[in-house]
């Protein structure tokens, strides 16, 4: 079987992690790779521009992580940006670690959500609106190969993912207040918004439903009216309804 070009140069198939895709988002970002890596105090960011006072940091998960980065570099004067990749449409291939073999890719029928970053976010809720610090979600078609080392007679329970490869960027979404993420949220929104309505509108998990009003309501976006049984209910305040 062909090997595809992506995966040229990986010998150790052991390895697991994400760095074709962070290597790939750290070019189309900023194509200059001597501001890749740099440090800035006692950290290092993904992509800093001193001469223009900007740092950009790629994370792929877990973005409370970057909390103590994120509050340095504010502190500092920096203007900061957070940038996470999103599978909008995502293809999967299946690596043999013992063979090498490539399956040929296949469609997932779990596409990513852009509103499930929510849950993601909850981890810097604190931070969501100070001066300097914006988010941008980069939107992407992109393969993921995971490895048959897993259990079952497909090995493909339990499996690892390996890498992800971008193949195409869709589009993007940004983020610098807190009433920019209601892009995240359906256009028409009902009197009475809950959990479960928003996880069902938007095919997200509960949690990030969960996530999204009650951040969304601690900055102000959206207000706790009551309660529907033993559900909360939200809604846009008066003056942000006559605009929407």
């Amino acid at each position: 079987m062909k090997q595809n070009p992506a995966l040229a140069g990986k010998q150790k198939i052991g390895i697991l992690g994400e760095r074709t895709l962070h290597q790939q988002l750290k070019l189309w970002l900023e194509p200059d790779e001597n501001c890749w890596e740099q440090p800035v105090g006692a950290y290092v960011a993904d992509i800093f521009r001193p001469d223009q006072g900007e740092i950009i940091e790629i994370q792929t998960r877990q973005l409370f992580r970057l909390e103590g980065k994120l509050r340095y570099y504010l502190s500092q004067g920096y203007r900061v940006e957070v940038v996470y990749p999103v599978a909008l449409v995502k293809w999967v291939r299946w690596l043999d670690p013992e063979t090498g073999e490539l399956s040929q890719r296949k469609k997932s029928p779990r596409p990513e959500r852009p509103a499930a970053f929510f849950q993601e976010l909850y981890g810097l809720r604190k931070l969501v609106g100070q001066p300097g610090l914006s988010f941008r979600l980069i939107l992407l078609e992109l393969e993921q190969y995971r490895l048959l080392n897993g259990w079952g007679p497909d090995k493909k329970r339990g499996s690892h993912r390996w890498d992800r490869v971008p193949i195409e960027r869709l589009g993007e979404l940004c983020f610098a207040s807190p009433q920019d993420f209601l892009a995240l949220l359906p256009q028409a929104l009902p009197e009475k918004i809950t959990t479960a309505w928003l996880a069902k509108e938007l095919r997200i998990p509960r949690t990030a439903a969960q996530s999204a009003l009650g951040m969304l309501s601690s900055w102000g976006v959206l207000e706790r009216t009551g309660k529907e049984g033993r559900a909360y209910c939200y809604a846009l305040p008066p003056a942000a309804a006559a605009v929407k």
